[in-house]
């Protein structure tokens, strides 16, 4: 008799579990489409459509950017003005996404930037050349789904060649 009443016990403690781990599952899902909801407007509407409103909208007031393990951004004022250099360089730029992943509050995805450069960028004199780069980034949110940092990953030479530049090399003494 003892051990049909630790049989129930232990099925019942079985379904609340199984119960709990589909709800959570469910959170989960919900809270992982919001953020490829949340990162594809990012996307089209700041990146493509150039809407800053949208940029304040999905973003903390704390984003922070490193491009290729530095920081280059330390809030959202100062990823404003970076977004803002490269529209005025390549205000023909588009980007796209693929296989993006959510893994708790974390989205990676590789991209594609393309434009042509027309506008001064990076300090430089427009080139007229069309550029096509492909990376990849590691995006984290906050709990309000808000974007707070972003690392992104990219051949910043190979960018560089496609603009017309070359590396020479060093001068030996």
């Amino acid at each position: 008799m003892k051990s049909l009443g630790l049989f129930w016990i232990l099925l019942m403690l079985l379904a609340f579990t199984c119960k709990a781990d589909r709800k959570r599952g469910f959170e989960t899902l919900e809270n992982e489409r919001e953020l490829v909801s949340n990162f594809k407007s990012f996307v089209h509407d700041v990146w493509n459509e150039r809407d800053m409103d949208r940029f304040e909208a999905l973003s903390a007031e704390n984003y922070a950017k490193n491009l290729n393990g530095v920081r280059v951004v330390n809030n959202r004022s100062e990823a404003e003005v970076q977004l803002n250099g490269y529209f005025m360089g390549f205000p023909d730029a588009r980007v796209s996404t693929a296989d993006i992943v959510v893994k708790d509050h974390h989205l990676f995805t590789q991209w594609v930037f393309s434009g042509t450069n027309t506008g001064r960028f990076a300090g430089t004199a427009p080139t007229g050349k069309k550029i096509e780069i492909k990376g990849y980034s590691k995006v984290l949110f906050n709990k309000e789904g808000k974007i707070i940092r972003e690392d992104a990953y990219y051949n910043e030479l190979e960018m560089f060649r496609q603009l017309g530049y070359t590396l020479n090399a060093p001068i030996m003494e």
